[in-house]
């Protein structure tokens, strides 16, 4: 009973991300950080693609509000629901590389403790903290561009929830100016989600191992 119990305690061990996270080595775990910063940056480029397709399509209703608004608000209604799904894809991806940046981090100052020499050690520090910091800029340009997101998210929807109840010529008039901001608070958004993408740009090759080019392409006969 004894040897099945330890068995397990292993075999739950081996399972658990604590235990794995032990066993990759903190070149493994700074790569995994940079996959993770090429993950973010995608979904940052869908919001940004996204929240201006929404201004767009919400465009397109008031332009044919004395026409047939309802094929353009049927996008726009498609639109909304996009923008929200790349919104909360692109903060799960944030919070997926701060938390995998922290763990990194915590082990290699664990790790750097134990080396002896003194310039090693300072230099081990000196990287640890350029790339602590690659990760702090990029939550900081993120963050920047949620406190946009947020209001623009409520901003749609509330649109959503108006047009849904008048879709008639006088009911769309009345937005035009609405559609005019929403217009401008997308394109602002994208400058800040600009920004997200240069750090990112910026600090993902930080954290990669080289690799070798690719080979070249056999000639054209």
């Amino acid at each position: 009973m004894k040897t099945y119990t330890s068995l397990a305690l292993v075999v739950l061990l081996s399972a658990s991300p604590s235990f794995v996270a032990c066993q990759s080595s903190g070149h493994e775990q700074a790569e995994s950080t940079g996959m993770h910063m090429d993950e973010l940056n995608a979904s940052v480029a869908a919001a940004k693609a996204k929240i201006h397709a929404c201004a767009e399509s919400l465009a397109a209703v008031v332009e044919k509000g004395d026409l047939d608004p309802a094929p353009s608000f049927a996008q726009y209604k498609k639109d909304v629901a996009a923008v929200e799904a790349a919104a909360s894809q692109s903060d799960s991806n944030l919070k997926s590389l701060q938390s995998k940046g922290q763990t990194y981090m915590a082990a290699w100052e664990k790790q750097a403790a134990t080396i002896t020499d003194p310039d090693l050690k300072k230099l081990a520090e000196e990287r640890r903290a350029k790339l602590s910091q690659a990760v702090t800029a990029v939550a900081e340009a993120m963050q920047a561009a949620q406190a946009e997101i947020g209001p623009y998210r409520t901003q749609i929807k509330d649109m959503e929830t108006y047009l849904s109840n008048d879709l008639t010529p006088a009911g769309i008039s009345s937005i035009k100016d609405k559609s005019k901001q929403i217009t401008k608070s997308s394109n602002s958004i994208g400058e800040a989600l600009d920004k997200v993408a240069e750090a990112l740009s910026k600090g993902a090759p930080q954290f990669k191992t080289a690799k070798p080019p690719p080979p070249p392409e056999p000639a054209k006969k």
